[in-house]
């Protein structure tokens, strides 16, 4: 019986090299696996996110509405005008289909108002037309025509309307959060019609 061959040098490098490849497609194989296993639980898991950590940064849409709410003494507010259930039942209707879409229009209903409050107070800065709401924000305070807890409650809008538009894939807002920040956003935009005059003392 002739002997069995054994591997040369060139045979045993091709081996290797078909070793290394196999191993190095192991995990990425096992995680696509794992992927489509757990598709449907991961899916779900992520649709029910409703905050964004990214380091020691964190935001949670909900419980900066409860903050916003809790710093308002509605004492101090405009009064609400009731609004028709045909505009409710609307604006419930868009919030359901896309909450995102619901904050961020029920900020421009604020920010229309605020631009119209800082033209009437002949606001500008460096010489020029303010365009940004945060800059205007900051300059009503500065010269007192608004109060520190009216300038906090403007800015912690802004920035709720920022993050519903840039933090699409990071941010879950419920339909009842867009609903809430419009109910929010209505009494801050009535103060700035029913005031002109300006100051919110702050209490």
């Amino acid at each position: 019986m002739s002997p069995i061959p054994l591997p040369s040098k060139d045979n045993m490098d091709v081996l290797s090299f078909f070793a290394s490849v196999i191993e190095s497609l192991a995990w990425p194989a096992a995680l696509v696996i794992c992927a489509l296993t757990f598709r449907t639980p991961i899916l779900k898991l992520l649709s029910s996110m409703r905050s964004l950590k990214y380091g020691d940064f964190e935001v949670d849409f909900g419980e900066e509405l409860t903050d916003i709410e809790a710093s308002i003494d509605t004492s101090q507010n405009g009064s609400l005008r009731q609004q028709s259930e045909v505009e409710n039942t609307l604006f419930r209707k868009r919030a359901e289909i896309s909450p995102r879409g619901a904050v961020i229009e029920a900020w421009l209903s604020v920010e229309q108002p605020l631009f119209d409050f800082g033209e009437f107070h002949e606001i500008s800065h460096n010489g020029r037309k303010v365009r940004s709401p945060r800059t205007l924000i900051l300059e009503l305070a500065k010269r007192e025509i608004i109060s520190t807890s009216m300038e906090e409650q403007l800015l912690a809008l802004l920035n709720l309307r920022n993050q519903a538009a840039h933090m699409k894939d990071n941010l879950q807002i419920t339909p009842m959060d867009a609903i809430r920040y419009k109910d929010l956003a209505d009494r801050l935009r009535m103060w700035l019609e029913e005031h002109p005059d300006g100051y919110m003392a702050d209490g």
